[in-house]
């Protein structure tokens, strides 16, 4: 095979490409390149066994390495007609025909490839679609359910909130067979507390008053709300009667009113309690 003639020839190849595609790759390494792939046709065409499929070869190759647009094709196909059997100084009678065939299958590569790399993407595409989708509809899910919670909880202290103990009272009544018992507590001077001591301290009591209900909701069927303010409710769904209910209230009031210590500060809580 002609070297010095190869690389003339990649030199005007590469040329005639630059500016028709994105290479991620340099000028000479560009060049590099394509005079390897040159050299493979050269071969093809100074073999005794001819076979085109060299030329096939090479049209894969140029979309595989991102020369791949049409006018990349074009130009290839315009500089091998131009000059590639001159710059080899091939006069051999069968060489333009062997050129012709080489061509043709270098087309049909590149062709076959540029189809496959489409179906390649547009299947990337649909599978990141299908991906994009499940996730919007995750986070659709995982919103819902968040405005779900946030609607039916104390932003502050967790419980659930007035409409959920209404929600929860209207489904119990539909059942006129259910026993229930409710515990609606109230702290003493909660005014006076945030008034002296500050709102901050004030919502940290709250919060700690919530912590132990939430211990006396802890069953199945007992649920712990912030009725709003400084009122707290204990809601016991098929209760046994009133000495069960009185027993339960007993307890949680006990558990409210121990000592609390807040930031250092020792805080011992009043409440009331009240059951229906």
């Amino acid at each position: 095979m002609p070297i010095e003639g190869v690389r003339t020839f990649a030199n005007a190849w590469s040329r005639a490409l630059a500016g028709t595609c994105y290479v991620p790759m340099s000028t000479a390494a560009a060049e590099e390149y394509l005079c390897g792939l040159a050299g493979g046709l050269a071969d093809a065409l100074l073999s005794e066994d001819f076979r085109p499929t060299a030329g096939y070869d090479v049209g894969t190759a140029l979309v595989t390495t991102h020369f791949s647009s049409p006018e990349a094709l074009g130009c290839t196909i315009e500089v091998f007609e131009e000059r590639f059997l001159e710059d080899l100084g091939l006069q051999r009678p069968d060489a333009r025909v062997r050129m012709a065939r080489l061509l043709g299958s270098l087309a049909s590569g590149y062709a076959r490839a540029l189809r496959g790399r489409t179906l390649d993407q547009q299947e990337s595409i649909r599978r990141a679609a299908l991906v994009g989708r499940d996730h919007a509809e995750q986070a659709l899910r995982a919103s819902e359910s968040r405005y779900r919670h946030l609607a039916l909880h104390d932003t502050l202290t967790g419980l659930g909130n007035r409409r959920m103990i209404t929600s929860r009272l209207a489904a119990i009544f539909d059942n006129p067979d259910t026993r229930i018992g409710v515990c609606l507590f109230d702290l003493d001077g909660f005014k006076v507390i945030n008034d002296s001591l500050g709102h901050h301290l004030g919502d940290q009591l709250l919060v700690a008053v919530a912590e132990r209900l939430r211990r006396w909701a802890d069953a199945d069927n007992r649920v712990a709300a912030r009725h709003g303010g400084d009122e707290f409710v204990l809601l016991i769904e098929g209760s046994t009667g009133v000495s069960q209910v009185i027993e339960i209230a007993r307890g949680a009031l006990a558990d409210v009113t121990a000592p609390i210590n807040i930031d250092g500060q020792e805080l011992v809580p009043s409440a009331s309690v009240g059951i229906v």
